[in-house]
């Protein structure tokens, strides 16, 4: 193709429509005089055929200072496409098409310009900035795959990548990808905030507090800085928390940057130091300075044990800030928690936009469920999934049309338990490449079921229907361990998880030590069967030591991933004692016995709807000796009653 015939334009028309300009002295102010002869120079250069690359790229130069942007996009494209090593032309051409709104067009003339030059940063950067924008995850990350391909150098598609990965509800390898982008470029202080932050969301305190100097500069917000003194508090160091708590505090007379540190003050006063009542009163300082507060409303509802309290200081922090889906979730579990389930699953369901934006954007509901197209998405952690099971249950009972993504380690417990629904345990990126989502009549999250059953709980809950248990362990797998575990030995086997690797204020304090445990076993007429999956080597050996011919350990079982043999160990025992974790949900999902150091109160009703074989043995008034002695005498009963 012939360079005239790649530009086009009516080269003889302009170059007429210019002179006319100039002879008039009109349309353009007399310092444009040397941009439009050189122009009509260039014109004449590619109208007589004697243009090359350089030329059309001057021409693109000139029409950009005649701001005519059509004309100069043309321009550099012919240039570009008769040379195309002119990177500079390539670059000109994508900020037209940027600049004339040409999103699409321009993001693929920049990614073609990495492709030719990979060491480009600055460019693999822009791209990544172009689409992000553009709020497409899916899209967001095939670029970002396809960056690192071509340059795993470049720190940009790290960052974004870790976006992604941080939409979609992982934070791990959120954190993973944003920790390889501040290795690349561990000067860029929005990598290292991004870095700690989501550190700080998984926990890994060390890491906020290796960078305590650069996080307390100016360089970062006040919300990024308070990261460091929750980071001392959940490290157990509430001394050096209070007292950079207070600093902050006194070094700013900024009254929204106080009232954010008092913010944090408050939780820290509830959360670590458990002084709920000097917590209320730094939340109702707060208030009285800043009545439109919604999260020190919010503080208060989950402060207080008053439900009439709970209700209303939830309900004002709502009207302040109804579009807070945290904020919207609280009050909706609050509500649920107190039996108003239909409003409560309704406003509960906004975590849809904390858990996944992604899933968020696609989420679509039906009338019914019946003999409908379905398509649920799992919940985060093994123990919802295995809390609200009933609803899979219930969701077979209405369609065979069902899909449902897992984890892997459920795939085969969750299929065996409900044959009637397809589980697959892909990611939500593989799951948008094999499913065309519009082909369901609905897709939302698993507790998000709740809507379409919730008159189901409350006939559970008046006695008109019964619950039968959800989930079903492996039968082979039951029949073996009860082989190795039962035979010779006859004394009944109660399986214990003492703790979780949740550890926030109001769980831990049903928590366990393994201390705990050797007082309440020791001298009781059963054995005792280790399911805490994260057990330290240390602490097996003393309660073994402690409890010799009492501990059954089995150390060729994976306690964490391998849920199918946690489940037969279950069935296998006589009874279970649990605090709030996992093993307690998958426990009960089972229909096995099981006794629980927290209280059992549920859906607005003391006993567990889903759970009918649950008991509490909950006792949060008097000492610690006070209370395992309490716990040691309840399991005396049960194993009593067992015997008779």
């Amino acid at each position: 193709m012939n360079p005239e015939n790649l530009f086009d334009i009516d080269v003889p028309q302009l170059i007429y429509q210019l002179q006319g300009i100039l002879a008039s002295g009109q349309g353009y102010g007399p310092e444009f005089t040397p941009v439009i002869e050189t122009t009509i120079q260039l014109l004449g250069d590619v109208q007589g055929k004697r243009a090359n690359s350089q030329t059309y790229f001057s021409l693109g130069e000139c029409f950009l200072q005649l701001e005519d942007t059509k004309f100069a996009e043309k321009a550099f494209q012919t240039s570009w496409m008769l040379e195309p090593t002119n990177l500079q032309a390539g670059t000109y051409l994508g900020l037209c098409l940027e600049q004339a709104g040409n999103l699409e067009q321009a993001i693929e003339t920049y990614f073609t310009l990495v492709k030719i030059d990979s060491q480009n940063v600055e460019m693999a950067n822009h791209v990544m900035q172009l689409i992000h924008q553009q709020n497409n995850i899916e899209k967001l990350f095939s670029y970002a795959e396809q960056l690192i391909e071509l340059n795993p150098k470049l720190s940009a598609p790290f960052y974004y990548r870790s976006k992604c990965y941080f939409a979609a509800g992982n934070i791990k390898q959120a954190l993973e990808e944003i920790s390889s982008a501040h290795e690349l470029e561990p000067t860029n202080a929005e990598y290292l905030e991004l870095y700690l932050y989501f550190a700080y969301l998984e926990e890994q305190y060390h890491v906020v507090l290796k960078f305590d100097t650069q996080l307390m500069s100016d360089t970062f917000a006040i919300t990024s800085r308070l990261m460091l003194p929750n980071a001392y508090a959940a490290d157990g160091q509430l001394k050096r928390a209070r007292d950079l708590y207070a600093a902050m505090f006194c070094s700013t007379s900024d009254m929204t940057a106080r009232i954010q540190v008092a913010i944090e003050i408050a939780l820290f006063h509830a959360s670590h130091e458990h002084n709920v009542a000097q917590s209320n009163r730094v939340n109702k300082w707060i208030v009285k300075r800043d009545p439109n507060n919604s999260v020190a409303w919010s503080n208060l509802a989950n402060n207080t044990s008053h439900d009439y309290l709970k209700l209303e200081y939830f309900e004002k922090a709502h009207n302040l800030d109804p579009n807070n889906h945290a904020l919207a979730m609280n009050y909706g579990s609050t509500l649920m928690n107190l039996g108003k389930l239909e409003e409560g699953f309704e406003l509960y369901d906004r975590r849809r936009h904390l858990l996944n934006q992604s899933i968020a954007n696609i989420i679509n509901y039906s009338e019914d469920l019946h003999d409908k197209k379905v398509f649920v998405w799992t919940e985060q952690g093994l123990g919802d999934v295995y809390i609200w099971s009933w609803l899979l249950q219930q969701l077979a009972r209405q369609t065979s049309h069902a899909k449902v993504q897992c984890e892997p380690r459920l795939k085969t417990l969750l299929s065996r338990s409900f044959p009637e629904i397809q589980f697959i345990d892909k990611n939500l990126h593989q799951i948008a490449e094999s499913e065309d989502l519009n082909d369901f009549d609905a897709n939302l999250l698993l507790i998000s079921l709740g809507k379409y059953f919730y008159q189901g709980i409350y006939d559970i809950q008046n006695g008109a229907k019964e619950v039968t248990p959800a989930l079903k362990a492996d039968d082979a797998l039951v029949e073996k361990f009860h082989k190795s575990l039962c035979t010779d030995d006859k004394r009944p086997l109660v399986g214990v998880c003492w703790r979780s690797s949740v550890s926030d204020y109001k769980r831990s304090n049903s928590y366990l030590s393994h201390d705990d445990v050797i007082d309440i076993f020791k001298d009781l007429p059963c054995r005792v069967l280790n399911l805490q999956y994260n057990s330290s080597p240390e602490e097996i050996a003393t309660l073994n030591k402690a409890l010799p011919n009492q501990f059954v350990d089995l150390e060729q079982v994976d306690l964490k991933d391998d849920q199918e043999s946690v489940a037969a160990l279950i069935m296998v025992s006589t009874l279970v004692l649990s605090v709030p974790t996992a093993v307690f949900a998958l426990t009960g999902a089972l229909g096995k016995r099981l006794l629980s150091t927290s209280g059992t109160y549920f859906l607005g009703r003391k006993k567990h709807a889903f759970f009918p074989n649950t008991v509490t043995l909950s006792k949060t008034i008097g000492t610690r000796d006070e209370i395992i002695e309490h716990y040691k005498n309840c399991l005396l009963t049960e194993l009593s009653n067992i015997n008779q």
